[in-house]
């Protein structure tokens, strides 16, 4: 609610707006072309930080590989502990 109302009241008065002396379709254009590079930009940004998050999550995945040779080395050390132990 606070924003309409600081806006308005801001550009109320007798303030000379920007591109108020332009005349034609330049100012809607610019205005535009502004808004269509922020929503690309904002709509790039999260996109590369969701593709990061997925890399991350899929690198933190062991390989089928990598899962028997851990499985392998903890049951190695294991018996090494219980051969001290005794």
């Amino acid at each position: 609610m606070m924003a309409p109302t600081f806006v308005t009241s801001f550009f109320g008065m007798n303030f000379k707006l920007p591109f108020e002396t332009m005349s034609g379709y330049l100012p809607v254009t610019m205005a535009g072309v502004v808004c269509l590079v922020s929503v690309f930009l904002s709509w790039w940004m999260l996109n590369v930080n969701k593709t990061a998050t997925n890399h991350k999550k899929t690198a933190r995945k062991l390989t089928k590989k990598q899962q028997k040779f851990v499985a392998k080395e903890t049951k190695r050390l294991r018996k090494q502990e219980r051969k001290i132990e005794k």
